[in-house]
């Protein structure tokens, strides 16, 4: 377990978010109308994404990476994340270096009383993804992103609920993939961007946003990396690097991210959930001191030049 800086370069949003973990650096081109994808039925297209590797040498999508280095490796992508507009951003785990890539299904189900009336559906996920015979699968959840899109129609109460809702179907999904029993099988949970306690909150993307690890190739411990090198706390542009050093490919120069590495720090589970709360508080306190108590200094500090002169 850890927690991911979401440092986005650029605009923040939602897109650029998931460029950044697809590409394994910060420094990707601002999104523009070229990133959306283009869907057709299964068939999703990313037109960028060749040209993303023309103005950079090398600078490919996790998904083109793989298909590159490793041309027989199965790639499969489920799940709906979809609000009104397409968001199939997820698929940029799968594409090829002309950012093409297949769909292979979008279990979801039918809620009238769900934003967009509809829901994940954590059972046949999981069903698809244990019957799966490919070597790397995408699972894209829909219900949280469905859910902000809506909340300023929400009451709190109704959010919090649809929200505690979202999180055990999470959790069924992830109980059930714990639980299968290929021996080789790794999972990794991450988000692309914070969660929002608040409406309107000012800088949430500089919140820290949970990422979880499980399976033959993570011992239980606190994530880290040679980007942070900091016990919990693990960065976007280290999801990619990881996924490639699993599959044993080594990542393109142009990821400046590292591969996760584990630290025991402490055999006591709750010692290490406390080491992760501290970290997410001090972010947020960082984040108010950024917004309050630094315009407050520099007006005493201008003065206190003045009364000099």
């Amino acid at each position: 377990v850890g927690l991911m800086n979401d440092f986005v370069e650029g605009e923040k949003t939602p897109l650029n978010a998931y460029l950044t973990l697809a590409y394994g650096v910060h420094t990707a081109p601002e999104p523009n109308l070229a990133d959306t994808p283009n869907v057709t039925g299964r068939h999703v297209l990313f037109p960028s994404v060749s040209l993303r590797a023309y103005r950079s040498l090398g600078s490919l999508p996790l998904g083109a990476v793989l298909r590159n280095a490793l041309p027989n490796l199965r790639l499969e992508l489920y799940g709906d994340t979809d609000t009104k507009p397409l968001n199939k951003n997820p698929a940029l785990f799968v594409v090829d270096e002309k950012g093409e890539g297949e769909i292979t299904a979008e279990p979801s189900r039918r809620d009238a009383d769900a934003p967009f009336g509809k829901i994940d559906d954590p059972l046949v996920l999981a069903s698809r993804v244990r019957e799966s015979s490919a070597d790397f699968v995408v699972v894209a959840l829909g219900d949280t992103s469905r859910l902000e899109a809506v909340r300023g129609s929400l009451l709190p109460s109704a959010y919090t609920q649809a929200r505690n809702n979202a999180l055990r179907r999470l959790n069924i999904l992830l109980l059930i993939l714990m639980a299968q029993e290929k021996e080789s099988t790794d999972i990794l949970l991450a988000s692309a961007y914070p969660p929002r306690e608040e409406i309107g909150i000012v800088g949430y993307w500089q919140r820290l946003t949970p990422v979880v690890a499980w399976g033959e190739h993570f011992s239980p411990g606190l994530l880290t990396s040679p980007t942070t090198r900091t016990e919990g706390l693990v960065a976007n542009i280290d999801i990619a690097p990881t996924l490639l050093n699993l599959l044993e490919v080594d990542p393109p120069a142009s990821m400046s991210g590292r591969p996760l590495r584990i630290s025991s720090h402490s055999p006591d589970t709750a010692l290490r959930m406390a080491l992760l709360a501290r970290l997410d508080y001090l972010s947020q306190r960082n984040l108010q001191a950024l917004l309050y108590v630094t315009p407050v200094l520099f007006v005493l500090g201008a003065w206190g030049i003045g009364c000099a002169l």
